[in-house]
């Protein structure tokens, strides 16, 4: 049902932007003239160019930390940024699987 009712907002994210007034931020929303035409659009989407992905779960702060470990490993200790990604990578995958 979750996949059925994201499709469904994705098929009318026009609408949604419409009614509810939030951006779903699709490519297909973005290069509309509804989109174009709205006031500010073009700030939404120059932000929206830098934006950085945010991790949002009951464990996010945790994988945050894996995350500031991992490049400070890197920067402070002399690690390698290949045996860091690895540390990480198995790191932040016993996290996933205690979900």
């Amino acid at each position: 049902m979750a996949w059925k009712f994201t499709k469904y907002m994705m098929d009318h994210d026009e609408e949604y932007l419409k009614e509810v007034n939030i951006t779903p931020p699709t490519k297909k929303l973005m290069e509309s003239e509804t989109f174009k035409n709205m006031p500010y659009s073009d700030v939404f989407v120059n932000d929206l160019a830098r934006a950085n992905v945010v991790y949002t779960a009951e464990n996010g702060a945790k994988m945050e930390e894996l995350v500031k470990e991992a490049v400070e490993s890197v920067m402070l200790s002399g690690i390698s940024p290949v045996q860091a990604h690895a540390t990480l990578k198995a790191k932040a995958q016993e996290l996933l699987n205690e979900m």
